[in-house]
C-alpha cells in the first residue's frame, strides 16, 4: 500500500513572462463567457492572489460552446480543486492552502503560454495538473498533465492496451501522464508451458481502452486487474484488535458513510503500511478505505485521508 497523495515531478519550461504575454495575443478571446465567468474571474483577480505562478489541480469542464477545448485559442476550462504549490516566480503571499480556500470550486480559463508543451488529450471530468502563471484572471499554462479520476490512488491506472509477443502477454497502463508496461503473471498450462492464467487473460480482454483499473503487482508482474471502484468513505475511530478464528490480529475500528461502526482486521500482506497509516490518524478523522473479502472474512487493505 502506498500513500494516495499525488507526487508528480513537473519540469518547468524556462520562459520570459513578458515574451509570453506578447506572443499569446488578445486575451479577450479567452474570456469565460457571461454566466459563470464573471464570478470565476473576480475570484482569480483578488489582490491577494495576484502574481500566482505554480501548479493547480483541477477538473476539466466544458467551455460555453459545450466543447472541452477551443480549437482557435487552445484554451480550456477547469474547476479548481487545489493549489498544489508555487514555483520561484510566484509573488502570492498566501499559503497554497489559503489560496485554495479562495479559488476552490471556481472556474478558471487555461490558455497556452509561450513555449507551452503540447496539450494532452482532454475529456470532460478529467483531472489535470496545470503548471503556469496568472494573467488578467486567466492561467497561462506551460505544462498540463491529464489523468482520469482514480489514477492518483495507489495501484490504480488507466488501461491503454494489451500487447502480445509470442507467449508473453503484457498490458500498457498510464498513471499521471506516464505509461508503464507490465507482463501478466504466468503459470504452467495443461501442456506444461508457461502462460497467463485464463482468469487473468479474461479480465484483461474484458477491459475497454481508457478504463481506470485497480491492479495487484508483484515485482512489476501483473497478478490481478479489475475496473476501478471508488474507496469507501468513513471516520477513523481507533486501532484495535480482533479475533479471527483462533488468532488475535490487529484491526481498525471505523464508522462507514452511514455512521455504522465496523471493525476490520488488517490484511497480512499490507500489515506494516496499514499500521503506519492507522497510527498517523486521529480519532474522528475522515478517511477513505478499501477492503478485500476471502473465505476467512473481510480485510482492510488500504486506509488514508481523503485527497
Amino acid at each position: 500500500m502506498q500513500n494516495r497523495s499525488v507526487n508528480v515531478a513537473l519540469v518547468l519550461v524556462g520562459m520570459s513572462l513578458t515574451g509570453a504575454l506578447d506572443s499569446i495575443g488578445d486575451p479577450v478571446g479567452w474570456h469565460l463567457g457571461p454566466s459563470r465567468a464573471e464570478a470565476a474571474v473576480s475570484k482569480l483577480v483578488i489582490p491577494a492572489a495576484m502574481g500566482f505562478s505554480g501548479t493547480l489541480l483541477g477538473e476539466v469542464n466544458h467551455n460555453d460552446d459545450g466543447k472541452v477545448l477551443d480549437p482557435k485559442w487552445l484554451f480550456f476550462r477547469i474547476k479548481v480543486i487545489k493549489v498544489v504549490g508555487y514555483d520561484g516566480r510566484n509573488k502570492v503571499q498566501l499559503t497554497p492552502d489559503a489560496l485554495t480556500a479562495q479559488w476552490r470550486d471556481n472556474f478558471a480559463s487555461i490558455g497556452p503560454a509561450n513555449g507551452a508543451r503540447p496539450l494532452p488529450e482532454l475529456a470532460e471530468g478529467d483531472l489535470v495538473l496545470v503548471t503556469g502563471f496568472q494573467n488578467e484572471g486567466h492561467i497561462r499554462q506551460t505544462q498540463t498533465i491529464a489523468f482520469k479520476p482514480g489514477e492518483e490512488e495507489a495501484n490504480c491506472y488507466t488501461f491503454l492496451k494489451k500487447v502480445e509477443n509470442g507467449a508473453r502477454v503484457s498490458v500498457v497502463l498510464r498513471k499521471i501522464g506516464e505509461e508503464k508496461t507490465f507482463a501478466l503473471a504466468t503459470q504452467k498450462d495443461a501442456g506444461g508451458k508457461m502462460a497467463p492464467a485464463a482468469e487473468l487473460l479474461a479480465a484483461v480482454d474484458g477491459l475497454k481502452e481508457k478504463t481506470v483499473v485497480m491492479v495487484k503487482l508483484d515485482h512489476n508482474v501483473l497478478k490481478a486487474i479489475k475496473p476501478y471502484e471508488p474507496p469507501g468513505k468513513g471516520e477513523f475511530v481507533k486501532l484495535t484488535t480482533q479475533k479471527v478464528g483462533t488468532r488475535t490480529v490487529q484491526a481498525v475500528e471505523l464508522k462507514d458513510a452511514s455512521g455504522a461502526a465496523q471493525t476490520l482486521p488488517l490484511s497480512a500482506g499490507d500489515m506494516a503500511d496499514l499500521l503506519r497509516a492507522a497510527r498517523a490518524l486521529k480519532a474522528g478523522a475522515a478517511v477513505e478505505y478499501r477492503t478485500e473479502t476471502n473465505d476467512q472474512g473481510t480485510w482492510l487493505t488500504d486506509i488514508h485521508p481523503p485527497l
